[in-house]
């Protein structure tokens, strides 16, 4: 008797993150375009993969392709544009809250060290004695 076992698939980066990617690899083209390849290679994605991002972001209006000679070229809209600064604008807040929790969580935890306040490990809602950090 044979057994398989099978490994659950990282997935390393989200949809959103994957369209985002192509999206700023695009915008770096600028007016001139970006083929597939290019996305495909600095988007590190599979040329299938890119083509099939590409058609969703196109439908969205984020993106529209135009073919020149044998080549395919890809261009961000007004609306990818916005779209995508807007994107890397809650990214950054995003990155910027993720921070701010960590330090908090940080100061507390020296907090209830230093006062040898007993914590149990993983409890990450309510500090020591009255220092309520909320959620992280």
């Amino acid at each position: 008797m044979i057994l398989y076992h099978t490994m659950s698939k990282q997935q390393y980066r989200s949809e959103m993150g994957i369209m985002g990617d192509i999206l700023d690899v695009t915008m770096d083209g600028g007016q001139r375009g970006v083929i597939v390849s290019a996305i495909s290679r600095k988007a590190n994605l599979s040329h299938y993969a890119v083509l099939d991002k590409c058609e969703k972001l196109i439908n969205a209006g984020l993106m529209e392709s135009a073919r020149t000679d044998r080549k395919r070229l890809f261009k961000m809209t007004e609306k990818g544009l916005g779209f995508i600064q807007e994107f890397q604008r809650f990214q950054s807040l995003i990155a910027t809250n993720r921070c701010t929790k960590a330090s908090i969580l940080r100061k507390r935890n020296a907090f209830c060290k230093e006062y040898r306040h007993p914590l149990s490990d993983g409890e990450i809602t309510n500090g020591c004695d009255g220092l309520d950090i909320g959620r992280a």
